[in-house]
């Protein structure tokens, strides 16, 4: 399995680049989870981040809103990404996680802040530095780099 944090200021498309990189994933035929942390949406909202992932093909989708679990899943608090993959996600290939702080490997929504560069695997958006960068319109090509470097 493999566990990749998305990450991004708020305003970025942060949720919108999920959902297109959930349907890139799960057209090449990978399972996939995505564990989402929010504090603030409703989550029977129809643009709830959740609902359009489930809609894009996650086969599982868990969110933490704070420290008040709900949706498909209960948590207790913000848990690391990777403690959460291990215990709800064992079936999928990969799991990308929305919102998560603590990232091993990670993908930056727009530019990643400076100095911090420690597991970045691709950029959505303009890179430099040398890091793979996709079009935020087309991201579809990072499912192949996600699938292929393991």
């Amino acid at each position: 399995m493999r566990i990749v944090a998305v990450v991004g200021a708020d305003l970025t498309r942060r949720t919108a680049a999920v959902e297109k990189l959930v349907a890139g994933l799960t057209a090449r035929g990978a399972g996939v989870g995505v564990a989402v942390y929010r504090v603030f949406g409703r989550p029977e909202a129809e643009d709830d981040p959740a609902a359009r992932y489930a809609r894009a093909g996650a086969s599982q989708v868990l969110v933490n809103r704070g420290k008040e679990p709900c949706f498909q899943q209960r948590l207790a608090g913000l848990t690391p990404l990777r403690r959460v993959a291990a215990r709800y996600f064992n079936a999928q290939d990969v799991v990308l996680g929305d919102g998560y702080l603590d990232p091993g490997e990670w993908i930056s929504v727009g530019p990643p802040p400076a100095g911090r560069d420690d597991g970045l695997l691709a950029v959505i958006g303009e890179a430099g530095g040398g890091f793979p960068s996709f079009p935020p319109r087309d991201i579809a090509p990072l499912a192949d780099l996600l699938l292929g470097e393991k």
